[in-house]
């Protein structure tokens, strides 16, 4: 029929992008390659690694790679944080993101959560997404300074759903 496929574009929104003019670079969660989409609700950083750089850890591609860093538990304190946001054709985003101190300097969790739908002109159009994040950081061992450091045990994950229906 003459058009382009677009198939791809619509199912990987995230493997849309060109670094240095080569290809897709590769996307990452804490540097370990993921299909994930990377939100601003649980993360922390997001570094762009481009060319031979990309290549040093084994897990790039020549045109470099995209690391989205987790937010991961604060140690020292207590935390909450809640955001909303409203726009045109009764869209939303909330989330919400509590951190909490079981034991100061030794445990805590962090619990994120993200609910938001975009609706467009053109019906039936929408894309919604809701998620939860999870983590938890655990000093097993606090060493009298050394070389090595403290021994910590860190664990974290995603849970949610995405659905959307395209505006062509």
């Amino acid at each position: 029929n003459g058009r382009p496929d677009q198939s791809e574009s619509r199912e990987n929104p995230q493997g849309n992008q060109r670094v240095r003019g080569i290809g897709p670079a590769t996307n990452t969660r804490d540097y370990f390659v993921t299909d994930i989409p990377f939100d601003s609700y649980n993360t922390s950083r997001v570094t762009i690694s481009r060319g031979p750089n990309s290549l040093l850890f084994g897990i790039g591609n020549p045109s470099g790679i995209i690391e989205s860093s987790l937010n991961r538990p604060q140690l020292r304190r207590n935390r909450t944080d809640v955001s909303t946001r409203y726009g045109s054709n009764h869209s939303y985003r909330g989330t919400l993101a509590l951190n909490r101190v079981l034991e100061k300097d030794r445990i805590a969790f962090r619990i994120a959560t993200v609910n938001e739908q975009n609706n467009y002109d053109q019906e039936p159009a929408f894309d919604r997404q809701r998620r939860i994040y999870g983590a938890l950081e655990f000093v097993l061992r606090q060493d009298r300074p050394s070389a090595f450091g403290k021994t910590t045990l860190r664990t974290s994950g995603e849970i949610g759903e995405s659905r959307a229906t395209p505006t062509s």
